[in-house]
């Protein structure tokens, strides 16, 4: 007997317009996945899908599409932002152990949800990692100091990369190709790579909650 191509598959529902109506093409409601990948790309439409649908029917909205650029833009800037970093030895302060925390929270949390297909949540774990706590957070508060923290940003834009590359396959591979003109990175593809591991013993709840209370 043939063996299986697929041991599990995902569908999500279907798209309405934003009348929550069927669309077709007699009705003249279609937006078509052409229209939206000339315009973005195929990995903004992956990545929609995969934050948006929950297997329930879901009306399109173009808003959100802008929402997840600015996503993307802070994706490509964070790279060129270690890029131009220089090298100086590492440091380990407070902010440091705080941010390999929250990373390998996000490692724990966001392969827990890829395992039980809840492609919504891996998205949400994700970008609040990324933008919220990196970007917006972190990265502002070392910025005087950034060439210290230039080994801990590329472990963890590394590991990030790798956990958004099932959605966002395209657009990962690409940075890494970046990231091998660099040297920063030694294998051919993204997708040859292994899967990040969470450390548990760098996970420290109690730090997470008073930065928590700090930053608010």
């Amino acid at each position: 007997m043939p063996e299986k191509p697929f041991n599990n598959i995902l569908v999500h529902g279907m798209i309405l317009d934003l009348g929550k109506k069927k669309m077709s093409k007699s009705i003249g409601n279609i937006i078509s996945p052409e229209d939206i990948i000339k315009e973005y790309n195929r990995d903004f439409l992956r990545y929609y899908f995969a934050k948006t649908s929950k297997g329930e029917d879901f009306p399109f909205q173009d808003k959100e599409l802008k929402e997840i650029q600015k996503t993307f833009i802070i994706l490509s800037n964070t790279s060129k932002f270690i890029n131009q970093l220089g090298k100086s030895k590492r440091s380990s302060k407070i902010e440091d152990k705080w941010i390999i925390s929250e990373f390998n929270k996000a490692i724990k949390d966001a392969t827990e949800e890829y395992n039980n297909f809840n492609f919504p949540e891996v998205i949400r774990i994700l970008e609040d990692f990324l933008v919220n706590k990196l970007s917006r957070k972190y990265i502002q508060i070392i910025r005087e100091r950034a060439d210290e923290t230039k080994e801990i940003l590329e472990e963890v834009y590394l590991g990030i990369i790798k956990l958004l590359a099932p959605i966002i396959p395209f657009t990962t591979e690409n940075i890494w190709q970046q990231l091998r003109e660099y040297d920063l990175v030694k294998e051919e593809s993204i997708h040859l790579t292994d899967w990040p591991k969470p450390n548990s013993k760098l996970i420290d709840k109690k730090l997470e909650e008073n930065f928590q209370i700090a930053l608010e």
